[in-house]
């Protein structure tokens, strides 16, 4: 193992230790004298500029992981950002299939719908990320379910997105619909 390897391990370690190394090491330089001597610290003079580099390297190294772990959590946040203002352009691409699940799903309001694994609507708005399918189901029902962001947006914007909700005669098609079979469970 080359002393590079060892350099690169060290930032492998979690900030706050290097964070309590670099308190470690101030408190063994800054402290004054007769505190160091109640608390029966000793540091040889030969030690003393050691310890100084030690602390100052614990330091840069707590600096240089923070920014980068703080650079990470934003890149992060960005591209989940930019990620969830794609799946929900796809909004305006709905079939009237996939509209009436939607629909369904507001009038009940219920986030998660059982649908036949085969379901062409559902399996639409799946590709497009709109719902998620379940992990355990059958191929008869399998539980749907749209993402929180997703479905606060659609809370938000029922109105703008969906205008047959206040149509009493579009909510009457779509639940004879849904009874008569065509949207089934």
């Amino acid at each position: 193992m080359s002393w590079f390897d060892s350099v690169t391990k060290l930032t492998e370690l979690k900030a706050r230790y290097f964070f309590g190394a670099w308190v470690f090491g101030a408190l063994l330089i800054f402290l004054p004298a007769e505190i160091k001597q109640q608390m029966a610290i000793t540091i040889p003079e030969v030690v003393r500029p050691w310890v100084g580099f030690s602390s100052l390297a614990a330091f840069v190294l707590w600096i240089v992981l923070t920014t980068i772990q703080l650079l990470s959590f934003i890149h992060h946040w960005l591209r989940e950002r930019k990620l969830r203002t794609e799946i929900l352009s796809q909004l305006e691409t709905l079939s009237d299939g996939e509209r009436d699940i939607f629909l369904l799903c507001l009038t009940h309001n219920q986030r998660t719908i059982q649908r036949n694994i085969t379901d062409g609507p559902a399996n639409g708005l799946r590709s497009k990320r709109l719902l998620v399918m379940a992990a355990q189901g059958s191929v008869l029902s399998m539980p749907y379910t749209i993402p929180k962001f997703v479905w606060d947006h659609l809370r938000a914007n029922e109105p703008e997105l969906f205008p047959e909700l206040s149509d009493a005669k579009a909510m009457r098609e779509l639940q004879q619909r849904h009874q008569n079979g065509w949207m089934g469970r």
